[in-house]
């Protein structure tokens, strides 16, 4: 449950008590489990200023009943709730505000997950590769997993200025390691050693699934700059 404070709400110049009502978009209104605003013997002044707010409250369905909704819903989901003050009269008048909701979807059974993240090239004795050689990143699945395409992964060398370079899949489709290379170019360099950039798998149009084609799960773990994989272009 979540809540979104109004500020300066209506008042009525004849002093009749207002009532209150509040809505979401027909498409969302599955979504939503409970949507509520306070009576106006809840209607609290604002401790920072002269302002009298009130809040509406929200609460979505459980996620496991979100596959019912369609379409399938955006994640982050954005949408506005209106706010509706009537006076005793019926005449009534609108402000809106929005929510923003996000979440982590469950992962179907069977997903192949990224267990271990490792650099599995050898600097050689000086610890440092140099133009033209392959720095080389093994991701380890859960499962054997096929490839297509050319996904890619994120290293970075530090100083920052040399900034983030993409490792481009080599091998091991119908295994549970995939290993990704990248080639020392001028003028890459890295005192403190490259490092694997968290969450950066990305499958650049190709693929990565199970035997049964269900799709990876491209999350992983990062490395952080190793000093026995510095980069010395020169």
């Amino acid at each position: 449950m979540v809540s979104k404070p109004f500020y300066g709400i209506f008042s009525d110049p004849e002093g009749g008590e207002l009532t209150y009502s509040v809505s979401v978009p027909d498409e969302l209104a599955a979504f939503v489990e409970y949507l509520e605003v306070p009576t106006n013997a809840d209607l609290a002044q604002n401790p920072n200023s002269a302002e009298v707010m009130t809040r509406v409250w929200f609460r979505a369905r459980p996620q496991a009943d979100w596959g019912d909704i369609g379409p399938t819903l955006p994640n982050p989901l954005r949408f506005t709730v209106t706010l509706t003050a009537t006076d005793p009269e019926g005449m009534s008048s609108s402000i809106t505000g929005e929510f923003y909701t996000w979440w982590d979807p469950p992962i179907p059974p069977g997903t192949p997950l990224i267990d271990a993240v490792a650099v599995v090239s050898d600097a050689g004795d000086d610890q440092t590769y140099a133009r033209g050689e392959v720095i080389r990143v093994r991701l380890t699945f859960s499962d054997a997993v096929e490839v297509t395409g050319s996904p890619q992964v994120s290293i970075d060398m530090d100083p920052a200025n040399w900034g983030q370079k993409w490792a481009t899949y080599e091998s091991g489709s119908g295994t549970a390691e995939l290993t990704f290379a990248y080639t020392v170019v001028e003028p890459n360099f890295s005192t403190q050693g490259i490092a694997v950039l968290a969450d950066t798998l990305r499958l650049d149009g190709g693929a990565i699934q199970s035997a049964d084609g269900i799709d990876a799960d491209l999350s992983h773990s990062g490395l952080a700059h190793d000093p026995d994989h510095k980069v010395d272009w020169r």
